[in-house]
C-alpha cells in the first residue's frame, strides 16, 4: 500500500516494528542486567556477613540497612549477632572436618601404618 506521493507505508511500518522490537529487547536485557547486579550485591553482602561469623544472615541483613551496609559497623554495634572468634576453627562440631590434613602426607601415612600395625614390620632385623 502506498500513498499518492509514492510512499510505501507498509515498509515504513515494518521498519518501525523492527525498531520497536529491538528497543524492547534492549530494555529486557537492561532489566536482566539490573537483576543480576542486585543478586550479585546480595551474595557479596551475605559472604561478608558469613566471613564476619554472623549467627543469622537474615537478622544481620535486616540490621545492616541501619548501618548503610557497613559490616564492620554492624559487628561493633551488635556483637551478640556474631561468633566471638569469627568463623571459628573446625567444622560444625568445632572439630576438624573429616579428611582434613593434620600435617604432611608422610605424617598421615605413618599414622595409618601405626593404626594398621604396619609401622614396625619393616624395621625387623
Amino acid at each position: 500500500m502506498s500513498g499518492g506521493d509514492g510512499t510505501d507505508y507498509v515498509a515504513q511500518l515494518k521498519a518501525k516494528d523492527t525498531e520497536i522490537e529491538a528497543l524492547q529487547a534492549t530494555e529486557k536485557l537492561g532489566k536482566e542486567i539490573a537483576d543480576l547486579k542486585a543478586h550479585l550485591a546480595e551474595e557479596r553482602t551475605e559472604f561478608a556477613l558469613r566471613s564476619a561469623g554472623v549467627r543469622s544472615v537474615t537478622a544481620a541483613k535486616a540490621l545492616l540497612a541501619e548501618r548503610d551496609g557497613d559490616v564492620a559497623a554492624l559487628v561493633k554495634a551488635e556483637p551478640w549477632l556474631f561468633d566471638a572468634g569469627g568463623s571459628g576453627k573446625g567444622g560444625a562440631t568445632g572439630l576438624e572436618p573429616a579428611g582434613a590434613s593434620g600435617g604432611s602426607d608422610d605424617q598421615y601415612m605413618k599414622r595409618w601404618e601405626r593404626i594398621a600395625g604396619l609401622a614396625d614390620k619393616g624395621k625387623e632385623g
